[in-house]
């Protein structure tokens, strides 16, 4: 593949098949992609994954990160503590699961054990509560001890993507976006999710 055939262009395949579902998350996925691709990643994990088709509002993030892995290599782990979850996202994701390991488990003790460098972090498990009187601290919290949990795990170039940020009271990445800063990283774009390197 040739660096033009990813990179921010009109037309490409991945503008084109993804834009408009993933409308405000789109920038944030293709910048973090491109990183990825970029910096010669090959080892992305998410934590939720994918459980219902079609389902755009909640990222189908397991979907986008196969049709990359597809296209130029590289290996997914998806966790989710949902066995149906888990079971759903097989079926959502069954063209491309050559590329997919599922994994039903806790997140944080998967990423605490997890035996390989991560080039692409993906933290969307716990939802953040638009509509439950859950407060809000409880997935800032979740999140912030994944990436704990992950940290050491990261590879140099590794690229840090969090879901539901710009939401009232910091949204679920508010506890995270401040550690990583503390660890002098910087945010690459800000939007729906928010996208991390190392400074």
């Amino acid at each position: 593949m040739k660096l033009e055939d990813f990179t921010y262009i009109e037309n490409d395949w991945f503008r084109t098949k993804y834009a408009n579902n993933s409308k405000s998350r789109f920038v944030t996925f293709k910048v973090a992609l491109n990183w990825l691709y970029q910096h010669k990643g090959r080892n992305l994990v998410e934590t939720g994954t994918t459980k219902e088709y079609d389902d755009w509002g909640a990222g189908m993030s397991t979907i986008l990160f196969g049709d990359f892995c597809k296209h130029f290599g590289g290996l997914i782990w998806t966790v989710d503590k949902s066995r149906q979850a888990i079971e759903m996202s097989r079926e959502v994701t069954a063209e491309f699961a050559d590329y997919i390991t599922y994994v039903h488990r806790g997140s944080i003790g998967f990423l605490q054990d997890f035996p390989r460098k991560i080039d692409l972090l993906y933290l969307d498990s716990m939802d953040y509560p638009l509509f439950d009187e859950r407060p809000i601290s409880v997935c800032q919290e979740h999140q912030l001890v994944e990436l704990q949990a992950a940290y050491k795990k990261l590879s140099k170039k590794a690229v840090v993507l969090l879901d539901d940020n710009g939401l009232p009271k910091g949204g679920k990445t508010g506890l995270s976006k401040r550690w990583l800063a503390k660890k002098g990283w910087i945010c690459l774009l800000d939007n729906q999710q928010t996208v991390w390197v190392r400074g």
